[in-house]
C-alpha cells in the first residue's frame, strides 16, 4: 500500500488549477490501494475549499501545516508524518501522472526505494533515472522529488535546512541506507517547467554555496564546494546557477 504525499501552497493564484490536474491524473491509476495526503502550506483556505467541494474517489486526507518553518521540505515532511502506509510517493503539487500503471510498477518494484522516468513540459523529450556519484553537488539524474519512492522510516524525511539540494541530500541518505534505487525505465509523470516553480524564484548561486557548505560538515565531506568548482570550469559554463545546474544535468 502507498501513501501519496502533497506538499501545496497558493502558488501564486495557481495552486488549485495544478492540483487539480494532479488529483485527476490520480484517478486513472490501475492500482487503487493508495491515500493521498496533502499539506496546505497556504495563507488561504482556497485549497481546502476546493477540496471540501471536489467530489473525487480518492483516499484523501488534507493536513494544514502548522509549522513555524514554511518550506517545500517542511511542507512535504508534515504529510509524511502523517502517512499510513509502507510506501512514500511523493509527488509536487504542479507536477501530474501520465501512466496509468505508475503506482502497479512501484508496488512490483524489487528493493526498499526507486525512481521513475519523467517527462518536463517544455519539451517532449523522455528522461530516464540513474544514479551518479557526485549527486551531492547537483549532478541529479535522479531528477526531482515527485520521481521517487520509499519504504516509510522515521529518519528519511527531507532536510529542512535546505531548499536547493534538499532532493540530493535525501537520494543520497536513501542510498546510504539501501543502496543504488531500482528503476523504472520509462516516463511516468510530467515534471513542470513554469515561472513559479522553486528553481526559477529561490535558486541562487549563495544560496547554493552556502548548502554545499551545509553538506559538507554534515556528511563530514570537504570536497564538494571544490567538486563544484571544478565541474563548472570544465563545462567552461558563464551563465546563471540555473543554466548552470542544467548543463550539470546535460553532462
Amino acid at each position: 500500500m502507498i501513501s501519496i504525499c502533497i506538499p501545496v501552497y497558493e502558488m501564486k493564484g495557481k495552486g488549485v488549477e495544478h492540483l487539480k490536474q494532479l488529483l485527476d491524473s490520480l484517478c486513472n491509476q490501475s492500482y487503487r490501494r493508495f491515500e493521498v495526503v496533502i499539506s496546505d502550506d497556504s495563507k488561504s483556505n482556497e485549497i481546502k475549499n476546493f477540496l471540501d467541494a471536489a467530489d473525487y474517489k480518492l483516499d484523501i486526507h488534507y493536513l494544514k501545516n502548522e509549522s513555524d518553518q514554511k518550506s517545500a521540505s517542511a511542507n512535504i515532511n508534515n504529510a509524511i508524518r502523517h502517512a499510513k502506509h509502507p510506501i512514500i510517493k511523493p509527488i509536487f503539487q504542479d507536477d501530474w501522472i501520465i501512466n496509468d500503471r505508475m503506482l502497479a510498477k512501484i508496488m512490483g518494484a524489487k528493493g526498499k526505494w526507486g525512481a521513475m522516468g519523467w517527462k518536463q513540459s517544455d519539451k517532449p523529450k523522455e528522461h530516464l533515472p540513474k544514479w551518479t556519484k557526485n549527486i551531492l553537488i547537483g549532478v541529479n539524474k535522479i531528477g526531482c522529488p515527485t520521481g521517487i519512492f520509499f519504504e516509510k522510516r522515521d529518519d528519511l524525511l527531507f532536510d529542512e535546512n535546505l531548499v536547493n539540494l534538499m532532493d540530493v541530500d535525501l537520494y543520497y541518505r536513501l542510498y546510504q541506507a539501501y543502496g543504488v534505487p531500482y528503476y523504472i525505465n520509462e516516463a511516468c509523470f510530467v515534471s513542470r517547467v513554469w515561472d513559479g516553480s522553486v528553481s526559477k524564484t529561490q535558486v541562487n548561486s549563495d544560496l547554493h554555496y552556502n548548502e554545499l557548505r551545509y553538506l559538507e560538515e554534515k556528511f563530514n565531506r570537504n570536497d564538494l564546494v571544490k567538486k563544484f568548482d571544478q565541474r563548472v570550469r570544465l563545462l567552461k559554463i558563464r551563465k546563471t546557477l540555473v543554466d548552470i545546474k542544467r548543463a550539470i544535468f546535460r553532462a
